[in-house]
């Protein structure tokens, strides 16, 4: 589904919607709500990133009242999604007059369709909290559970966990893989046309972000870097991931991180005012294009750099109207360069 994503800066890309099913048993209500903001979380610092729109979806917000089987109430009302994420330990859930429990049949539903589309992409999580079984039903409940593990585990993989912190941080990771892996396969990403969110400028979950960018572009350094005859005979194959971070220039400090090897940011002291401007953008080996945004967030143009040999010297320039060719053509020295010349020398104190 394509859908536009209303974010505070409109744009007129077109979204990819990736709605990620939450399904389980009543036993496990904490995790059903880290889930929820675990989607959330990454759909604000991915989703404008890979051009996808996640959507939690559950039962308590996705369907209402009507008459029928109350499951097939819910699953008609649910309809469709990429993402099946199950969860159970110690309950398995009340007869649906289909199967066993509404987990079970849930599953059963999407696997049916996994094995006739290839998708959904199926996601279990299991439980291993101790507790002490107090009653015979509880025992009958935890033995379904365990049966029910065992049928998904003769047809693929899921995962263990023991603490709500655990179950976060491996959903996180998990998440990051499918959502690339949807991504993906909808939009070849180019990599120097990245638009880099003003959520990278947070810290909320950032180490997460890595392996969703990590992924994303595994394959296309090679195919993404330019010749040297592009680049004015400059090897640009080495990474900048270990780039300096404070850099000098005739009219202010410059401070960069270059994060999981191709996500540029930093800020412009200019002039003695601090934070007078911001960018952000890509690498790819000792090139980085980025963009520039005054301190109040308005983007005023973009330009480059492109990182010495001995990694002491910044070199490039910025153009304030400059669209994405001529930038690119600008980094290649095919056309004589009109915008402003930046060189920076690294921090050596």
């Amino acid at each position: 589904m394509l859908s536009v994503r209303k974010n505070e800066k409109m744009d007129s890309r077109k979204y990819r919607e990736i709605r990620v099913f939450i399904g389980s048993p009543g036993d496990v209500a904490d995790e059903r709500a880290c889930a929820r903001r675990v989607v959330n979380d990454l759909d604000q610092e991915l989703g404008h990133l890979l051009g996808v729109r996640l959507t939690p979806v559950m039962w308590e917000t996705h369907s209402s009242p009507d008459m029928g089987r109350p499951q097939g109430i819910v699953n008609r009302q649910i309809g469709t999604f990429d993402i099946f994420i199950g969860l159970m330990w110690k309950r398995f859930g009340s007869p649906t007059g289909k199967a066993h429990s509404g987990t079970e049949e849930e599953y059963n539903n999407a696997y049916k369709k996994w094995c006739a589309d290839g998708f959904p992409r199926i996601m279990f999580y299991f439980c291993t909290r101790s507790y002490r079984i107090k009653t015979h039903e509880e025992g009958e409940q935890l033995l379904r559970v365990i049966e029910f593990r065992d049928r998904i585990a003769n047809k693929g993989l899921f995962s263990e966990y023991e603490t709500l912190t655990d179950f976060e941080r491996k959903l996180r990771h998990d998440l990051n893989a499918a959502i690339q892996d949807i991504a993906a396969s909808t939009s070849k990403l180019a990599f120097f046309e990245v638009d880099i969110p003003h959520i990278l400028h947070t810290a909320s979950h950032v180490d997460y972000l890595h392996e969703a960018m990590h992924t994303v572009f595994a394959g296309k350094a090679e195919s993404g870097s330019k010749s040297s005859s592009e680049t004015n005979g400059k090897d640009v194959n080495t990474h900048a991931e270990s780039l300096p971070r404070r850099w000098w220039g005739e009219t202010g400090k410059l401070e960069l991180i270059v994060e999981y090897q191709r996500l540029l940011k930093g800020v412009y002291d200019f002039g003695g005012v601090k934070n007078a401007g911001r960018i952000h953008g890509s690498c790819n080996g000792r090139v980085m294009k980025f963009k520039w945004e005054d301190r109040n967030g308005v983007e005023s143009g973009n330009g480059y750099f492109i990182l010495s040999d001995d990694r002491s010297r910044l070199e490039g320039a910025y153009f304030h109207d400059y669209d994405n060719v001529q930038l690119e053509e600008a980094i290649g020295g095919k056309h004589k360069e009109l915008g402003t010349r930046w060189t920076f020398k690294r921090d050596t104190s």
